[in-house]
């Protein structure tokens, strides 16, 4: 949220810097992602076709 907020004050302020904000924006949205991803595989376990525990 604050990467899109940088992102929108940079167009208005500072032009140059708006890919790298939003470049920020987006790195921090995919990080957040694989987070959300391991959390989830941690939280149930990853479990292989025959019902084996593999985490």
């Amino acid at each position: 949220m604050h990467a899109g907020a940088l992102e929108l004050a940079a167009a208005h302020q500072a032009p140059a810097l708006v890919g790298q904000a939003e470049l920020l924006r987006t790195t921090a949205g995919t990080a957040m992602a694989e987070v959300r991803e391991i959390l989830g595989v941690l939280r149930h376990g990853h479990h292989g076709s025959d019902g084996q525990d593999r985490g």
